[in-house]
């Protein structure tokens, strides 16, 4: 395994850490873009990609591995047991006048399960994949992770009041994921 160059070397100053940490990766530059399953976009009419200004997006965490306890001549040691499945994502952003966005969303949803005949529709043709960009001050894209079979599973109300007139309507989604891989550069 090749080493690799990282913030944690026995040479480590203050002047090394800062010049490999850069400006620091800000949780406000990121990206969030959507490959479509192709039968939403056959019956809609919708671009198979959608990018969409995030106001928030959650980057799923690694899944967590359960120790398993081993009993051997008396003693007690632990190995790795399975991984957990996924966790869900949530992702919230400002609705358009039209909402067009939370529109799409909500078809997705209506077309995974028809409403009348709760038929559903088979798993490979409604899962569809999202790529999330880290990116640097200069809007250099720095890193990338795939979240793969994923669909929305839920979509809260949007709350309407005449109290506030310069608020813009939020929708907050959340997504179920298979998996999720990182993406070379």
């Amino acid at each position: 395994m090749a080493k690799q160059k990282g913030l944690l070397t026995k040479t480590t100053t203050i002047d090394n850490y800062e010049a490999l940490l850069g400006s620091g990766a800000r949780v406000n530059k990121f990206m969030v873009e959507f490959q479509l399953p192709s039968f939403l976009t056959g019956i809609a009419n919708i671009e198979p990609e959608l990018e969409i200004m995030f106001r928030s997006f959650q980057m799923p965490g690694p899944r967590t591995i359960e120790p398993i306890s081993v009993i051997y001549s008396g003693d007690v040691f632990k190995v790795a047991g399975d991984k957990s499945e996924e966790q869900p994502v949530t992702g919230e952003f400002q609705n358009t006048e039209d909402l067009r966005h939370r529109n799409v969303f909500e078809l997705w949803m209506n077309t995974i399960q028809e409403d009348n005949t709760g038929l559903r529709t088979a798993p490979e043709t409604y899962k569809g994949s999202a790529l999330i960009s880290q990116i640097d001050r200069q809007g250099k894209v720095t890193w990338k992770k795939r979240l793969l079979g994923l669909f929305p599973t839920e979509i809260p109300p949007i709350d309407f009041n005449r109290e506030s007139s310069t608020e813009i309507s939020i929708t907050s989604v959340t997504f179920s994921i298979d998996r999720q891989e990182p993406v070379q550069l």
